[in-house]
């Protein structure tokens, strides 16, 4: 089979076109930031702490600060503002200490019941 100079041409092209491409979107690609902190609710009480996660490292579901307990799982904000637990922190409310009482989020839907006040920093 005997290759054409138009056939060469077209993937001599494709070939700059694709590594241009390349070029192109990692030059105007903006500098990667990464999330320093992340939020948990305390399944009894509703208090939501934000952990620095350049100074702890937890273990999910993690242990309350000034009791030990372990009963703080992940929590996010939605659109509106409005606190809640999304499924995969969901499961890991069966995870919790024995004597944790779930009384701040429904275990079923992840709505936080129990409205805090403002976030504390998460301080051993």
């Amino acid at each position: 089979m005997k290759v054409k100079p138009w056939q060469i041409g077209v993937i001599v092209i494709g070939l700059l076109g694709g590594v241009g491409l390349i070029v192109w979107w990692i030059a105007t690609a903006g500098p990667v930031r990464l999330a320093h902190s992340y939020t948990l609710i305390d399944v009894t009480t509703g208090e939501i702490y934000e952990v620095d996660s350049t100074r702890y490292h937890l273990i999910l579901p993690a242990r309350r600060p000034d009791t030990g307990k372990i009963a703080l799982v992940g929590v996010s904000k939605d659109e509106e503002g409005n606190w809640f637990v999304s499924p995969r922190d969901r499961g890991s409310i069966k995870e919790l200490d024995p004597d944790v009482e779930v009384k701040a989020v429904d275990a079923q839907t992840g709505e936080v019941l129990i409205k805090s006040g403002a976030v504390k920093p998460y301080r051993k």
